[in-house]
């Protein structure tokens, strides 16, 4: 028999619809030339490539980019039509499949956002932040409308219910503002959202009747203040607690992940596997063999991403800093910092890309036993989260001992440096690079790792190694996070590429078009 929160899963899975709006034969399709569509897919891969985000949101920032363009740049808010053309010729939707009248449906959910924008308008001006979170929203919404995905929030549900009772927090947080936290921890987890995309799920939870807008009037009406409200939203995603909740439930969202693996294969009929214990666990290990190879294979193709960009951008600012630098001011060229300097971080991002460990049968018995108990029983281990209570002396003493952690592991690093006689640009640059490498590659394996239980005790040499290296980890995380919208590559193809590129796509889409009916009309 299956626990109540599964069974309501089951039960909402026979009615949930996840077709999108692909259109019929008798509608007016959107239809964009070969040629174009080529030149289209190609450059939407290049901005793939410099622009490093997680590939399941690539699709969500490059409708977020298009809307932001025209929105900001091309002062053009009627765009749903122009938004579609631009993502089949894009490669992210079908050509030829989309009828044009979706395009008033797209135009519908910006318009709401437009409304809003103009409701908090003055406020909006001061604050690019928030403005910029308008932007996400709607980008978030288009992509959902257009590529649909009702299992994704029936499962984090169940998550969620099967876990709030369970978790219990001594803090100054409310009840709802836990509870929050740990459905924000459980989206982040399952479905690997991102900021945006959560920042989506809690608008609709704060504003449930939103689909209904379609003028100020209406915001008026509803005595919301959204200034306010995108204001706390940002304040929750922000919360350091999330990071508490997530390493408590992290095995439990493990369960899920292989649940929903199994519901995204077998839709309304997952009530006959789940009834099955046999088939269920033959289901079980299969995911789990299928995920470690395709974990294996995407860690590599991130790391080769990862490596290529982090080396071209060396060799440029090798050469614009650090080459200039030596022979301008120093009078000097050390071909050994260089030359390190290049291809040290490309090299130990290739190391640490290399894949992952066969999960074993340990662990596959261990999740099996855990997904049972979260079908059949419902039975939760229950979690504490309280936030640090020391007091100021105790946390000025952790204080203190942080920072000596941070002197022993930079400061081996800078001896090293030195020694090898490296100069302040060099320097520089080795430790900022390896700060970001650090991050990412190990980012890129811990998502990797997620199909493995995690045990509670770490190994010794596993622990040390994790203080030598956790304040440059550290430092690479907050860079990564206060400077994420500095990259030049991106700036470039944003500001001086897309816009004309664009417009010659376009241009050359309708000219082709003209030529095949000119065509047609001689012979």
């Amino acid at each position: 028999m299956l626990s109540p929160v599964i069974q309501k899963l089951v039960d909402d899975l026979k009615h949930k619809s996840s077709k999108g709006p692909i259109s019929g034969p008798e509608d007016a399709l959107i239809r964009v030339n070969k040629l174009t569509g080529k030149a289209g897919a190609f450059y939407e891969k290049i901005r793939y490539f410099v622009d490093y985000k997680e590939e399941h949101t690539i699709r969500r920032s490059a409708i977020e980019r298009i809307i932001r363009r025209k929105v900001m740049i091309e002062i053009d808010n009627n765009i749903g039509l122009s938004l579609l053309e631009e993502l089949v010729s894009g490669g992210y939707l079908p050509n030829d499949r989309v009828g044009e009248d979706v395009a008033k449906d797209i135009q519908r959910i910006l318009n709401r956002f437009l409304v809003v924008k103009k409701h908090i308008g003055s406020k909006l001006l001061r604050n690019l932040k928030l403005k910029s979170r308008l932007i996400n929203l709607a980008a978030s919404e288009i992509d959902l409308f257009l590529f649909p995905r009702p299992n994704d929030t029936l499962l984090v549900e169940a998550f969620y219910g099967s876990i709030k009772n369970a978790i219990k927090y001594s803090g100054e947080l409310s009840n709802i503002q836990f509870g929050r936290q740990v459905y924000i921890a459980c989206r982040r987890l399952l479905l690997q959202d991102d900021d945006p995309t959560i920042f989506y799920s809690l608008w609709l939870k704060s504003v449930p009747e939103w689909a209904t807008i379609s003028s100020e009037e209406d915001l008026r009406k509803m005595n919301v203040d959204f200034f306010v409200l995108i204001k706390n939203i940002i304040l929750e995603l922000e919360d350091p607690i999330r990071f508490q909740i997530q390493s408590k439930i992290r095995n439990q969202a493990l369960y899920f992940s292989v649940l929903k693996e199994i519901v995204d294969k077998y839709g309304a009929e997952t009530e006959q596997v789940f009834a099955d214990t046999h088939h269920l666990d033959e289901n079980i290990k299969t995911v789990l063999e299928k995920k470690n190879k395709k974990e294996n294979e995407r860690i590599k193709k991130s790391g080769k991403r990862a490596i290529v960009y982090v080396f071209c951008t060396k060799i440029i600012l090798a050469f614009f800093l650090e080459l200039p630098y030596e022979i301008f001011y120093i009078h000097f060229i050390n071909y050994v910092a260089l030359v390190t300097n290049i291809l040290f971080h490309p090299f130990l991002l290739f190391l640490m890309t290399r894949g992952i460990k066969p999960l074993g049968d340990k662990n596959t018995k261990k999740i099996t036993e855990g997904i049972h108990s979260v079908l059949y029983t419902g039975d939760v281990k229950k979690m504490y989260v309280k936030p640090s209570s020391s007091g100021i002396l105790l946390n000025f003493t952790f204080f203190i001992l942080y920072g000596v952690l941070f002197l022993v592991s930079f400061g081996i690093i800078l001896w090293i440096l030195i020694s090898l006689g490296f100069n302040f640009v060099s320097i520089l640059l080795f430790l900022l690079f390896l700060t970001f490498v650090s991050y990412f590659g190990l980012r890129i394996r811990y998502n990797a790792e997620r199909w493995r239980i995690r045990d509670e005790e770490e190994g010794t040499i596993a622990l040390l190694w994790n203080l030598f290296t956790l304040p440059i980890v550290r430092i690479g995380r907050w860079l990564s996070v206060k400077f994420a919208s500095i990259n030049v590559f991106v700036f470039v193809l944003d500001f001086l590429i897309e816009v004309p590129f664009k417009l010659v796509l376009a241009t050359s889409d309708g000219f082709l078009s003209f030529l095949k009916e000119k065509r047609d009309e001689t012979y």
